[in-house]
């Protein structure tokens, strides 16, 4: 350190004319560090403490573990927006799934209703149908009372799901 502190010494008390001297005769002297780096080598030796060159350290190279606070303010609001967004969307589609699912429900009930009418009309005419088949038959009507009566049980046997005999 104390040879640094020699040399540093040794510029401040050279000239200018020295300087342009050397850079004439061909011999340059680069210059090792900028001016902000000299005056802070000052203050490391002048202190000679490990405080100050890790403070100098920390003032020349500016790395950190994530972004700055109000970046990470901006980060976190985009964040909260676009879960807020998705949220949202998701409410969105489970309601448009519940109106869905009601329209499917009354159309199932209208269907269910539309199809209880028609079984009974096809149950009351198909015991009209056993009633007055027999009676025809009785009555002297042989031919069209047993047609009557044979449709009317098939379409009776059809109407609780079981399958009709085969003529096999």
């Amino acid at each position: 350190m104390a040879e640094d502190r020699e040399e540093l010494e040794r510029r401040e008390t050279e000239s200018p004319e020295t300087e342009s001297a050397e850079e004439d005769e061909g011999s340059k002297s680069p210059e090792v560090l900028p001016l902000e780096a000299e005056e802070a080598l000052k203050k490391v030796i002048e202190s000679g403490g490990a405080k100050a060159l890790l403070s100098v350290s920390a003032a020349f190279s500016r790395t950190s573990l994530g972004p700055d606070p109000q970046t990470a303010k901006i980060l976190a609001e985009v964040e909260k927006h676009s879960e807020e967004s998705r949220l949202k969307g998701y409410q969105a589609t489970l309601e448009q799934r519940d109106k869905q699912e009601q329209r499917d429900h009354e159309f199932r009930n209208k269907q269910l209703n539309h199809n209880t009418v028609v079984t009974c009309t096809i149950l009351l005419v198909a015991v009209g149908g056993i009633v007055i088949g027999p009676y025809l038959t009785i009555s002297g009507q042989t031919q069209i009372g047993g047609y009557i009566l044979v449709a009317s049980l098939m379409a009776l046997l059809q109407a609780f799901g079981r399958q009709l005999p085969s003529l096999q």
